[in-house]
């Protein structure tokens, strides 16, 4: 779900993912199984920033979990650089790769 202040990231709007939820679209899909949501933050220094990014991706998770059942039960945000934030949170999936295998090289 996109939530951060930043065009470069992307993914559905709480809105868009709000009315595809409500077309029915999902439960055609018989095989597929929804665990829970996953955001990036706001690419910053911030700490404020990315803390409201983090609150309102919670706010969201727990709003769709009981319309989501049992098995909804992942909230994936934090990265090497703020996970521990994300933990604050509840994050039950942190992406660490850079923190474990170090930067990129393009």
């Amino acid at each position: 779900v996109h939530v951060a202040q930043e065009q470069s990231k992307s993914g559905w709007s709480y809105d868009e993912l709000q009315h595809y939820l409500a077309s029915g679209a999902l439960q055609q899909m018989k095989h597929v199984r929804v665990r829970g949501v996953m955001t990036i933050a706001t690419n910053t220094d911030d700490e404020a920033v990315v803390r409201g990014d983090f609150q309102r991706i919670r706010d969201i998770f727990e709003e769709l979990k009981p319309q989501c059942g049992a098995e909804f039960d992942t909230l994936s945000i934090g990265m090497s650089d703020d996970y521990p934030i994300a933990l604050e949170y509840g994050s039950t999936m942190v992406r660490i790769g850079t923190a474990i295998f170090g930067q990129r090289e393009y």
